[in-house]
């Protein structure tokens, strides 16, 4: 009797571990359902993410490449510009570019198809990205190492480059005279140097940023006071010679002496050929030939006037920012 006693509470034992194991074999796959979509999400989530940043890179990369062209032949969207943005797109790429005052907005769009693994659990077997960058070229409109010597826009050789499509490489000659700075305004006693940064305005000074460029920066619309005296020697000017520099061009000039206010309208590249300021001052000229370049950075406010020198900067990625 007893042993059939331990046979039933064995048996009673049995069936209930039994019911407890599948209960908790029930309750381990509800709580692995989430556990597995959790690490679906970051997986695959991480997938796209790789490829967003990819894209944008290289959409990036492609709309600066454009631009950069644009600068220097006019051509646009082709393809070794875009083959940055082919690397992640699979071939998907609109390219497109708008004219604007003075210049343009490239656009290089891209999107790209990213196979998913785990989510294909619970029926989601891709996903797309995309990505779009805008770049603003125009004309420079700030001027870092610029010479502190400055020329009229109206001046003669400046307008003939300028007619010439800025293609001409032939030597042009810039007169170093205080009677005639090519604007409507005469200066006495200004000599088209300049003081960039209001201050001792020592010979050591206008020296060195001749030698090296001066160190800040100059803003188009921007009024710099003017260096009187004749330019001498001393300066070392003819230090430059074979050597290119970047020249602020004024619109007008006002006031005399150390009074002298020079409104800068843009800026231009030049190669210096010659310097002569050892003369009488009506014979006192420097030599250049004008040059076109770009300069990465913001072109600025479309008022700069393009004399061959241009910027580009991004100015709207993924629907973010203004290019008007």
């Amino acid at each position: 009797m007893r042993i059939q006693h331990l046979f039933a509470l064995r048996k009673q034992s049995q069936f209930i571990s039994q019911n407890d194991r599948g209960s908790i074999a029930l309750i381990a796959a509800v709580a692995f359902l989430p556990l597995s979509l959790s690490f679906a999400v970051v997986a695959d989530g991480g997938r796209i993410w790789s490829q967003k940043t990819s894209i944008q890179n290289d959409v990036e990369a492609s709309a600066l490449a454009v631009a950069q062209k644009w600068t220097t032949n006019k051509t646009v969207c082709d393809d070794p510009e875009l083959a940055f943005a082919q690397v992640s797109s699979n071939g998907q790429i609109s390219c497109e570019v708008s004219p604007r005052t003075n210049g343009i907005v490239a656009t290089v769009s891209a999107s790209s198809t990213v196979d998913l693994y785990f989510a294909q659990l619970f029926g989601r077997n891709a996903s797309s990205v995309a990505s779009t960058a805008s770049v603003r070229v125009g004309p420079t409109s700030r001027g870092v190492n610029v010479l502190p010597f400055s020329i009229s826009k109206d001046n003669a050789s400046l307008l003939n480059w300028i007619k010439s499509g800025m293609t001409s490489t032939q030597t042009y000659k810039i007169d170093v005279q205080s009677e005639d700075s090519g604007c409507d305004e005469n200066s006495p006693g200004n000599w088209a140097l300049l003081d960039l940064n209001g201050g001792s305005n020592s010979t050591r000074e206008t020296q060195s940023w001749i030698e090296n460029g001066y160190p800040g920066e100059i803003i188009s619309g921007q009024s710099v006071s003017g260096d009187p005296g004749i330019p001498s020697t001393a300066l070392k000017f003819d230090s430059l010679v074979g050597k290119s520099a970047i020249l602020p061009v004024f619109a007008t000039l006002k006031l005399n002496g150390a009074n002298a206010k020079y409104e800068i309208a843009g800026f231009v590249k030049v190669k210096i050929t010659a310097v002569k300021l050892q003369a009488k001052s009506e014979y006192r000229h420097i030599k250049v030939i004008f040059q076109k370049g770009s300069l990465p950075g913001d072109p600025g406010p479309t008022r700069t006037t393009n004399f061959g020198l241009t910027s580009w900067s991004i100015c709207s990625f993924d629907g973010k920012g203004d290019c008007s």
